[in-house]
């Protein structure tokens, strides 16, 4: 894939700049926040009956302050579906690594890192079309995700020789065999299944971190490991900066959610950088 036109970005005016505008490269967030995992239900046994009652799982409650906590604190970066497929598929071109012709402001230092230069409506923005999300995930690793994403929409929803049979048998069984082998629901689980796996490493700190990684991890997605032999930390580096920043917060939304419309990432609400003078050098964290 060479080029894609992001219609998932768009220029605003820069009050504080006027000759730079600004570039709309992330947006609020309207997804709750992750539920906790449920444990499974125990059971437990009366030594003096053969009765078994079983514990039911608590379910949480809605609590607003938290969902509104979240959605302050977190913004969507939006990957655009392609329109040259009848089926759902998505760029695996990181936000900013188009081709030239087609990213609103190119970076004429061909950085490849977001840098939060200008506040908007309490929110920072850059004047390139390079998304937060670059400074989280590099653009290989990225691929990969999106890759393996597509993958699995394919299984789904890719016409097969011998759908119309299918249909017929289904329609015979009055939806029977439809309930028990259901090709799409199936594809539709590893779907599901890839992205909570996806997301436990980005929280747990295995992702790009190969020696923490099962081996059913790395068949699924190879990132790449710069950090030292000895640290744990669930963290990436910019080549073009070597800063290390944390994956934690970063979350892969499942593209159900909005209708296939977009493959959304979950990232920490972007800050103004903190510059630190010292006596030898300029420090950014």
């Amino acid at each position: 894939m060479s080029s894609v036109y992001n219609y998932h970005q768009y220029q605003q005016y820069n009050p504080t700049s006027p000759s730079q505008p600004l570039v709309i490269t992330h947006f609020p967030n309207p997804y709750p926040p992750p539920q906790p995992k449920q444990s499974k239900p125990k059971s437990k046994q009366n030594s003096e009956s053969t009765t078994t009652t079983t514990s039911k799982p608590t379910i949480p409650a809605f609590n607003p302050q938290l969902l509104h906590f979240h959605q302050q604190n977190t913004r969507i970066v939006r990957i655009p579906r392609l329109t040259n497929t009848d089926i759902p598929q998505f760029s695996n071109l990181l936000p900013g690594e188009d081709s030239e012709d087609q990213v609103l402001n190119p970076d004429p230092h061909n950085i490849h890192h977001f840098k939060p230069r200008f506040s908007f409506r309490n929110q920072w923005f850059d004047t390139t079309s390079i998304s937060p999300l670059s400074n989280y995930l590099t653009p290989e690793q990225f691929a990969k995700i999106v890759d393996e994403v597509n993958l699995y929409l394919r299984q789904m929803y890719e016409p097969r020789s011998w759908a119309l049979l299918y249909m017929v048998m289904n329609s015979l069984s009055f939806g029977l065999i439809n309930g028990l082998f259901d090709v799409d629901k199936v594809a539709f689980g590893k779907l599901e299944r890839f992205i909570e796996d996806l997301n436990s490493r980005f929280d747990s700190g295995n992702f790009g971190n190969e020696k923490n990684c099962s081996e059913k991890d790395k068949d699924k997605i190879k990132g790449d490991s710069h950090g030292d032999d000895n640290d744990n930390d669930d963290r990436t580096i910019d080549g073009d900066h070597s800063k290390m920043i944390s994956l934690k917060g970063v979350r892969l939304i499942s593209p159900a959610d909005n209708g296939f419309l977009s493959l959304d990432f979950e990232i920490p609400k972007p800050g103004p950088e903190i510059v630190v003078e010292t006596d030898e050098t300029v420090v950014e964290k």
